[in-house]
């Protein structure tokens, strides 16, 4: 998440970088061809096209700074979240309408900057996988960052908390830290893509730590493509009472999601929500070298989670803040 100080130095940012100009990056930053222009798919021009609803509202008094946000594919209707920096390392289990369920605190694990949760594949092919990243850096000076895994707990177990064990992954960018708040995990290979979110740069950088996830290890990520989030063309202008973040550095990336098939990618912003569409028999970062839709978004005071729906038919947002709304669209 972006704290006070943060994110003045970020709406400094903007008058430096204008949205999608010139960097201002590090001489160690990463640089390669931007994406290649393909007509946007049917299946994603679907879900652009998508209505929205109000599902219900957060109604933990803990739960004030989700930042992390997955649906389970195995309890219907049950939808797994964190909170931000400051927390314990604990996830929630919510329904769908934002009632609490379940309190699941992790063994042995730091939250330091937890910023996005995926449902994924695992040892055990007959299971899902929560991955929570622990890759927020706001001053960028993390020398590494840390992915959890853990079996998807039972949230109707009969209890209201519990405690597991979870497997850790070590990470280290190739050329300098980064700040970080999108984690998408590849459901047909397990690859681990991480999406950075830069205040002096004009792009993010789409690294990549290939399936499957071998816990206690310390792996190299590697860059695959960068995203000029900044250029694509919004059409949302929001309204003048919006948050400065909405109104002021729109296209940071702030949370994403691949849909269970693995066909297609979401990733949000401050200000909106963009899609690809996966082709078959592609690596899962391919999709960005298409031009995504623009989803369907609300405005939200700081939006840092967003998540597909257990089949598919949609995503779900939530904001940070006291007892956030829980927005849910559902595509034609």
């Amino acid at each position: 998440m972006l704290k006070p100080t943060a994110l003045l130095i970020a709406l400094i940012a903007i008058v430096a970088i204008g949205c999608g100009g010139g960097g201002n990056g590090s001489d160690a930053t990463p640089t390669q061809p931007g994406p290649t222009a393909t007509a946007t798919p049917t299946r994603a021009q679907a879900f652009c096209g998508a209505t929205s609803q109000v599902a219900g509202s957060v109604a933990s008094a803990e739960l004030i700074e989700i930042s992390g946000l997955a649906a389970s594919r195995t309890h219907e209707g049950v939808l797994w979240v964190h909170n931000d920096s400051g927390d314990t390392a604990r996830i929630f289990a919510i329904a769908a309408d934002g009632a609490h369920l379940a309190t699941i605190t992790l063994a042995g694990v730091e939250a330091i900057d937890w910023e996005d949760m995926a449902i994924g594949p695992g040892p055990d092919p007959s299971i899902d996988y929560l991955y929570l990243a622990d890759i927020g850096d706001n001053a960028a000076a993390r020398p590494q960052v840390d992915i959890y895994r853990l079996p998807e707990p039972d949230p109707f177990a009969g209890v209201t908390t519990g405690t597991v064990e979870a497997d850790r992954l070590t990470l280290l960018y190739p050329d300098r830290p980064h700040d970080a708040e999108t984690l998408l995990v590849d459901p047909r290979t397990g690859d681990l893509l991480i999406v950075t979110k830069e205040l002096q740069a004009p792009e993010s950088f789409v690294f990549l730590s290939p399936g499957p996830f071998q816990a206690g290890t310390t792996a190299t990520l590697e860059l695959v493509t960068t995203i000029d989030f900044a250029a694509l063309p919004s059409s949302v202008q929001p309204p003048a009472d919006a948050s400065p973040l909405v109104l002021g550095v729109p296209h940071l990336p702030t949370a994403g999601d691949v849909s269970a098939a693995g066909d297609l990618v979401v990733i949000r912003t401050y200000g909106t929500a963009w899609l690809w569409e996966r082709a078959e028999n592609t690596a899962l970062g391919d999709a960005f070298a298409g031009i995504p839709c623009e989803a369907p978004s609300a405005i939200e005071e700081q939006g840092e989670a967003i998540a597909f729906t257990a089949d598919a038919d949609g995503y779900v947002t939530i904001s940070e803040g006291t007892t956030p709304t829980i927005n849910l669209f559902t595509a034609e």
